[in-house]
């Protein structure tokens, strides 16, 4: 899976991957569009460093997260551009999500 942001915390990312091989997860599912992450980088990188597959990680589409909150992701992406790592289209899309849904999936875009 791409990743939204890189890595930048070699250190959180060990204490993750401690976390996650005792058996928690910590934080909300990661949030992807198709194999683009958007949340979750230091999480996804802890899980892949004790060799965690992605089936076996919390992951949560995007339009999922969109139905949640009663909208339709592709009617609102369609309105800012589409969907690509081009943060602009991505931020002004997600920005559109009701602050409690993005709180609920650690969605910090802003």
């Amino acid at each position: 899976m791409e990743t939204y942001h890189a890595v930048t915390d070699h250190d959180k990312v060990a204490q993750l991957a401690a976390i996650i091989d005792a058996g928690d997860w910590p934080g909300p599912p990661l949030v992807h569009d198709g194999d683009q992450l958007l949340t979750g980088t230091h999480r996804y990188a802890a899980a892949r460093s004790i060799d965690m597959i992605d089936a076996d990680i919390p992951l949560v589409d995007i339009r999922e997260v969109f139905a949640e909150a009663d909208m339709d992701w592709e009617s609102v992406w369609h309105e800012h551009g589409e969907p690509t790592a081009n943060e602009p289209y991505y931020v002004d899309a997600i920005l559109e999500l009701p602050p409690a849904i993005r709180r609920k999936y650690g969605i910090d875009m802003e």
